[in-house]
């Protein structure tokens, strides 16, 4: 599933400007990129889906073993991808709404990988920007704070919507009803 959220950030290539990501699209030093952050489900490693329903798995379980893939995060030709094929894709999306909360409060926010030693790694620089750099590659993301919440709440909204559409009973989940609440306590954050 892939998730296309609609950003401003700063360009290089005119002077910068200050703010948090939002704004005309005609501004001076402004213009629209596209960051996506993308789960893309294994469907040749299976998680638990295929052997259980996972309306009634344990929330560990829920969280550790059922939709396995890939992540990608990009922001034009910038790309910070996975190819483990092994990465929960409900706990990847608590993941990037903690990273949220702890870039708020001025912390940096690593998502370790549970089946290879590779990390992504979310940071809040000085001008309040958010920069994504990982170990599986050199490259570096940075968008504004605003941008990337808006990026992380639409993402963590469709990839819900998406397993709720192909398993109808998860809707009703405390780990899916909680991601959902902390998706609308993200907009309290600032």
């Amino acid at each position: 599933m892939v998730l296309t959220a609609m950003i401003l950030v700063r360009s290089a290539a005119r002077p910068a400007q200050t703010g948090d990501g939002a704004g005309d699209a005609s501004e001076q030093g402004r213009i629209w990129v596209t960051l996506e952050i993308e789960h893309r489900l294994n469907e040749y490693l299976p998680g638990w889906e295929r052997r259980k329903d996972p309306s009634v798995a344990s929330s560990e379980d829920l969280l550790w073993y059922y939709f396995s893939g890939d992540v990608r995060i990009g922001l034009d030709d910038a790309v910070i991808s996975s190819s483990v094929g092994s990465v929960p894709a409900l706990h990847f999306a608590g993941s990037t709404l903690e990273a949220c909360r702890r870039l708020v409060a001025g912390q940096a926010y690593e998502y370790a990988f549970t089946e290879v030693d590779e990390v992504i790694f979310f940071e809040r620089s000085d001008d309040g920007s958010v920069t994504i750099s990982s170990t599986l590659d050199s490259v570096l993301i940075a968008v504004g704070y605003g941008a990337f919440v808006d990026s992380v709440k639409a993402f963590v909204l469709s990839e819900v919507a998406m397993l709720t559409h192909r398993h109808p009973g998860l809707g009703a989940h405390v780990i899916v009803q909680k991601l959902l609440h902390e998706v609308q306590s993200i907009n309290e954050l600032g």
